[in-house]
């Protein structure tokens, strides 16, 4: 097997056996970094030691998960199931902007507007771990599909309260 003559190796070789769906690879690395140093860098090379090797721990273990799902689908498709993962990116689209659209009738993220989005203060409401503890950017489908539950009920309690 031939070594990576990169330093950031580890990080790379987890990092590209992401299934990102979608999402700019750039972009999610430099929030992953970013989430990793508590906002201090988006760059690999500013990392300290300890940050760096939690972060390709973690990933390892998406990459881990990732992987038991695909042969966990594999298995399923080949016994004659109809049932597919996942969603389109127009699906995933579709998803997101609902959950938005529960988020602005709820009324608890500021900068959600009829026309447009203040993304840091989605992010802020988020990362919030009674909420969703992530990102929106990051939150994929079964997270999503969890958050637009979430809000829906609070949206229901808040209206069954205000009447």
């Amino acid at each position: 097997m031939k070594k990576t003559s990169s330093r950031w190796g580890r990080f790379w070789s987890s990092f590209n056996k992401l299934s990102l769906g979608g999402n700019d690879a750039d972009g999610v690395k430099s929030v992953l970094v970013r989430q990793y140093t508590n906002g201090r860098t988006d760059h690999l090379h500013e990392m300290h030691a300890w940050e760096y090797v939690r972060l390709c721990e973690a990933l390892e273990r998406d990459v881990l998960k990732d992987e038991r799902l695909k042969i966990k689908d594999e298995r399923s498709s080949r016994h004659g199931s109809h049932w597919v993962r996942g969603k389109s990116n127009a699906g995933l689209k579709a998803l997101r902007s609902r959950v938005l659209v529960e988020m602005r009738l709820w009324g608890g993220v500021a900068g959600l507007h009829h026309n447009s989005v203040n993304w840091s203060e989605v992010d802020r409401f988020c990362l919030n771990r009674r909420i969703a503890g992530k990102r929106f950017c990051l939150l994929n489908e079964e997270e999503l599909e969890a958050l637009l539950k979430k809000l829906i009920a609070m949206n229901a309690k808040r209206l069954k309260i205000e009447d």
